[in-house]
């Protein structure tokens, strides 16, 4: 971008000034260039043409507070959300599924307060690979809605040294790399 070249995009079209939406967590762009937005008070679609903004409604939940986003292969959004829940929407048709955690791979204790979604990566067609706040890494099986550690042995490491999961991503050799708040950056080989 030109230098000063910067716009503010309201987060309501309807209010120039935007709605108290609380902070916002992430962003992705889907297939169809429209911009997806994770706040604390929900989920927002930013049209990219006229710049608009607008609540997305998810069907049957209360608002939650959507930390993660990622735009799934089939034009299904893959939402984490604040209160320990993986949801499926699909924008087209409205449909909603949602997927909890197993109370076994919660963490517990102090820990237990840090419970939501920190970071989605897509790493095959069957299989997200989640990254929970407090609790590790954890595959999610598409076809069957379940959860596995993706690693129980790092997992452990990152609970007992309190390292919260705060991001992820994969590189071109299949390595995928897990920033965690005071621990650093962790490489998991491919």
């Amino acid at each position: 971008p030109r230098t000063g070249d910067v716009e503010r995009v309201p987060l309501d079209a309807s209010d120039p000034e935007g709605p108290d939406v609380g902070s916002v967590a992430t962003l992705t762009v889907d297939r169809r260039g429209w911009l997806w937005v994770g706040t604390r008070s929900g989920l927002l679609r930013v049209n990219p043409t006229t710049r608009r903004c607008e609540r997305v409604d998810l069907p049957g939940e209360r608002v939650l507070a959507v930390s993660s986003i990622l735009d799934g292969a089939g034009g299904e959004l893959w939402l984490g959300t604040s209160d320990s829940t993986l949801l499926r929407f699909d924008p087209a048709g409205g449909s909603l599924a949602r997927f909890e955690l197993p109370p076994e791979l919660k963490a517990t204790g102090a820990d237990a307060e840090h419970l939501f979604w920190t970071s989605l990566v897509a790493s095959s067609s069957e299989e997200l690979l989640v990254g929970f706040c407090s609790s590790g890494l954890f595959r999610f099986n598409r076809a069957e809605g379940r959860f596995a550690p993706l690693d129980p042995e790092l997992n452990r490491l990152l609970r007992s040294h309190r390292r919260l999961v705060t991001s992820m991503a994969r590189d071109d050799a299949g390595d995928l790399w897990v920033c965690t708040y005071d621990g650093g950056l962790v490489r998991v080989p491919a």
